[in-house]
């Protein structure tokens, strides 16, 4: 059986411009959507107290992300954290997320869940954070989702932050 010249031109005509395609699509974008990744490069690890917060003894578990750069540390506690009303919200994402106030370049947020659960997120610089804490708030309320009563706890290990 034999192939015919006219067929093979039709081929190759076909694999150039699908190779071009190819080519083209990362350069312009539209292949690979723009997002960033944070690892959990350490944790979940219980603590008792939590640091970002004023004099305490919740206990807690105790993770850091590295996202970029730069370090970003994590809390979770089972307690629900009394928010003063003067912690004021951050507008982030959707959620009812609060800024604790404090000295210094860190920038502290807190999401109290509806649960009963808090998550408390320290930046070690002022930023645009938070396309960061919605997908951890995201994650954070589907792990609950699934681990209510279990009595186990982990902290989502990467994530997918959009642009």
């Amino acid at each position: 059986m034999s192939t015919s010249r006219e067929t093979w031109r039709k081929v190759s005509r076909w694999n150039r411009r699908f190779l071009c395609i190819l080519i083209l699509l990362p350069v312009t974008g539209v292949w690979v959507p723009a997002e960033e990744t944070a690892i959990l490069k350490r944790g979940p690890l219980e603590i008792q107290g939590i640091d970002p917060l004023p004099r305490n003894a919740h206990p807690a578990f105790y993770g850091e992300y590295l996202y970029g750069s730069i370090v970003i540390e994590s809390y979770f506690t089972y307690t629900s954290i009394y928010l003063p009303a003067d912690w004021p919200r951050s507008g982030c994402s959707g959620y009812e997320i609060h800024i604790v106030p404090g000295e210094g370049d860190d920038v502290v947020f807190i999401y109290r869940d509806t649960d009963g659960w808090s998550l408390i997120t320290r930046f070690p610089e002022p930023g645009e954070y938070c396309a960061f804490l919605g997908e951890l708030v995201a994650k954070m309320k589907y792990f609950q989702g699934i681990y209510r009563g279990a009595g186990e706890f982990s902290f989502p290990a990467v994530l997918t932050i959009p642009d």
